[in-house]
């Protein structure tokens, strides 16, 4: 079994040692092939039935499968967390349109996209190492029936709608899961990072609710979306903290980005971002319809761009937080956390590119969801490498590879006498990226010897010795 394996799923209990075995064991195989269908990624006929039938099993749920996936989320929290934990939380589209056997899953908004949304809770160090996947929660829309008309809904219908049956519900849900993770490192400080969907004064309402319940609680940061009114007889948000003094400024850079329709993003050039910062703190007034959560103080960041290059638009962003923002480096320290929250969109991609879950082919929903949550502690592990091998390359590799994983390489690579020096984590990192496409430096290469390996990865199949199959289909995908 491979070890990481075991850690990322340590506190597995499905309620039957049986269904346990088999969820290591089907993670395991799906690790060594990520970009695979689960059927050849398991490799035999029995082994892909019996991992249909554990994805079909009432008791393998999302939240049973996270669950087993936390410890090993604060046990790298003692390692790698640092002072502050960033628990970002974002949606994405997982799209099936064209799977017609898929059944009991209606339309993304519009016809003929067929799916459903997964809300991540994602959390990584300050320093932007990936830590783990706490919770995800995936909302299915009603298949609509074709001959119904569509119902308007007034606002005032809207408003009087409970929180928990809206979609914006998922947000206030996430920073509550964010607060447990506070409950469980009580000498970190935890931060909840949204985008502007999570702009609900229910969320801000939440902490304060719970401070004076003496109970614990995340902090938040999220992107400003409503001009809100101010506790005072008039003033609104925006135009105040245009009058706010200036701090300072900030530099960051930003990669290139393709034009994005359905986002409505326009394309951006790669370049160096330079910021002026102002701040000031204000208190909320509550919206009309939720005047009983009375009115709230929140810290307000402006961070506009000065200097935009010629046909760029600027990158300008308001933030609130329940955090100090008081001066340049407080305020540039939660703009560091903000620019974080692209971490999610990475891992987003790898769930989607990598390990190519909306190629799935399952006829039920909760089949698909199951499946589809095991690959995503699957896609945190590859980003988790590659981001480690990045942030700490001078660490040791056997920091995260076993020693028949990393000599298997080398040995692969560099030649038997290269296996009596252990290279650090950058340079093992760089050592199979380099060679990810040249797949005949794989094929060319002499069976490796059972004394330089061990025993336990070597076996021939398709002229490949296990260790070399090992580099092939594991480290290679996790690491291209």
């Amino acid at each position: 079994m491979n070890p990481s394996i075991e850690e990322d799923f340590s506190g597995v209990n499905l309620g039957d040692k049986r269904l346990d075995r088999r969820l290591l064991k089907i993670a395991e195989r799906l690790y060594r092939k990520p970009d695979a269908s689960p059927a050849a990624a398991c490799g035999g006929w029995a082994d892909t039935v019996a991992a249909y039938r554990f994805f079909d099993n009432e008791r393998v749920t999302s939240e049973k499968i996270f669950e087993s996936h936390r410890p090993g989320v604060l046990q790298r929290i003692k390692e790698y967390g640092g002072d502050t934990l960033l628990c970002i939380q974002d949606t994405t589209e997982l799209q099936y349109s064209t799977h017609q056997s898929l059944a009991g899953v209606g339309n993304l908004g519009d016809r003929g996209r067929k799916g459903f949304w997964a809300h991540s809770q994602y959390v990584l160090s300050s320093e932007a190492i990936p830590l783990g996947v706490w919770h995800a929660r995936f909302t299915i829309p009603a298949v609509e029936d074709p001959t119904a008309k569509k119902k308007k809904v007034t606002g005032a219908q809207r408003r009087k709608t409970p929180m928990e049956e809206k979609k914006t519900f998922r947000w206030l849900e996430g920073y509550r899961l964010s607060c447990q993770l506070a409950e469980l490192n009580p000498q970190r400080t935890v931060v909840s990072v949204m985008d502007r969907e999570g702009d609900i004064y229910e969320i801000f309402a939440q902490r304060e609710l719970l401070k004076k319940q003496g109970k614990p609680s995340a902090h938040w940061l999220v992107r400003l979306q409503h001009d809100r009114r101010l506790d005072e007889p008039s003033g609104h948000l925006l135009e105040r903290v245009g009058r706010a003094p200036v701090l300072g400024s900030v530099t960051f850079e930003v990669k290139a980005r393709p034009a994005d329709k359905k986002e409505r993003k326009v394309a951006r050039s790669a370049r160096t971002v330079v910021q002026e910062v102002r701040a000031c703190t204000v208190d909320l007034k509550a919206p009309q319809d939720k005047e009983h959560l009375g009115p709230i103080r929140v810290r307000v960041i402006s961070a506009r761009e000065i200097h935009t290059p010629e046909g760029e638009e600027p990158i300008d962003w308001i933030l609130l937080t329940s955090l100090e923002a008081l001066t340049l480096q407080q305020a540039s320290d939660l703009i560091g956390y903000y620019l974080v929250r692209w971490e999610i969109e990475v891992f987003h991609k790898i769930l989607k590119s990598g390990c190519t879950v909306e190629k799935l082919q399952f006829e039920r929903p909760e089949r698909l969801v199951a499946c589809i949550c095991v690959y995503m502690i699957i896609a945190w592990r590859i980003h988790f490498l590659t981001k480690l091998g990045r942030q700490c390359p001078q660490l040791p590799c056997s920091t995260v590879f076993e020693e028949a994983e990393w000599k298997a390489v080398v040995r692969i690579l560099k030649g038997p006498e290269a296996i009596h020096t252990e290279p650090s984590l950058g340079e093992f990192n760089l050592m199979v990226g380099r060679h990810w496409a040249d797949t005949s430096i794989v094929k060319e290469t002499a069976p490796l010897d059972r004394k330089q390996c061990g025993e336990e990865w070597i076996g021939s199949g398709n002229g490949l010795s296990a260790g070399q199959r090992l580099v092939r289909d594991n480290l290679f995908s996790c690491l291209r």
